[in-house]
């Protein structure tokens, strides 16, 4: 049996950003230990990443398989992952399926290696993974960031993403759509018939919409409110001997998120927020 795969990938990337003032720059000297590890959106360029799954593949002692994230080998279901000071993980116990949130909207990925079931529950024995999106408060007056992007890929892959951010004094918002498309179509060499075959039911429709809006209440403090959807359907076509022409996967994942931000709180402890997720598939 004779099984090859071939391909290409050709990524577009165009910009325009007006900013009134200069942008404050995370700056995390003297706090990263050789336990943490941050990833920026300087790094997410560099990477050619397109999810929060390629980011965490570029760090030693992160495992990602199939969307799930494992540290230091302990499982998926013993990481706490937040977004924006929200758990992820549900009550049922379980991994996050970081292959579902795109880069576009992350700011930074902070990386906390060990148990910190302390701080976190007794389901962060493996660490802790924190995400946070774009679009925070900051002292600019006045700014607009438009950004869109385009990857073009083998087996009619192709992804097409674009974001709009304004900030207006206290107030800002951010606003992202990203979609993605492939046939995954390939050929490969049927076993019994020894003929050049097409492997059907391999494509997929993806649709991810992300709203993030924040205030300033004052130099220490801000509220904000983020909601992101995520739609897709996808092919299962089984295994070569064992294929499923008709299968299909759906998914629905919404996410609504309360957050209130106040620097040195409780001797640096910040973030009050309420949260509401639910997944579908």
């Amino acid at each position: 049996m004779k099984l090859s795969v071939v391909a290409w990938t050709v990524i577009i990337l165009a910009g325009v950003s007006i900013v009134s003032a200069q942008q404050d720059t995370l700056k995390q000297e003297g706090r990263i230990s050789t336990s943490e590890t941050l990833l920026t959106r300087e790094d997410f360029k560099r990477l050619a990443c397109e999810n929060v799954g390629d980011a965490l593949r570029n760090i030693t002692g992160v495992y990602v398989r199939n969307g799930q994230i494992a540290l230091r080998d302990v499982a998926a279901d013993k990481v706490v992952i937040l977004l924006d000071g929200q758990r992820l993980n549900t009550a049922q116990g379980g991994g996050v399926d970081v292959i579902t949130l795109p880069i576009d909207i992350v700011e930074t990925i902070e990386v906390v290696r060990g148990g910190q079931s302390a701080l976190y529950g007794a389901d962060a024995v493996g660490g802790v993974i924190i995400i946070t999106t774009r679009g925070k408060s900051s002292d600019e007056t006045r700014s607009y960031t438009i950004n869109a992007h385009s990857t073009i890929a083998s087996f009619s892959t192709n992804i097409n993403g674009i974001d709009f951010s304004q900030r207006l004094g206290a107030f800002n918002y951010l606003l992202s759509y990203k979609r993605t498309s492939s046939r995954g179509d390939f050929t490969y060499e049927d076993p019994v018939t020894q003929r050049d075959t097409t492997w059907l039911n391999n494509d997929q429709s993806i649709n991810d919409w992300f709203l993030k809006t924040s205030y300033a209440l004052d130099t220490l403090s801000s509220l904000s409110l983020s909601g992101s959807y995520y739609n897709a359907g996808v092919g299962a076509p089984g295994l070569i001997d064992q294929q499923t022409p008709y299968a299909r996967l759906g998914y629905n994942n919404k996410n609504l998120n309360l957050s209130y931000d106040r620097a040195n709180l409780f001797g640096g402890i910040r973030h009050g927020q309420l949260g509401q997720h639910s997944s579908q598939s």
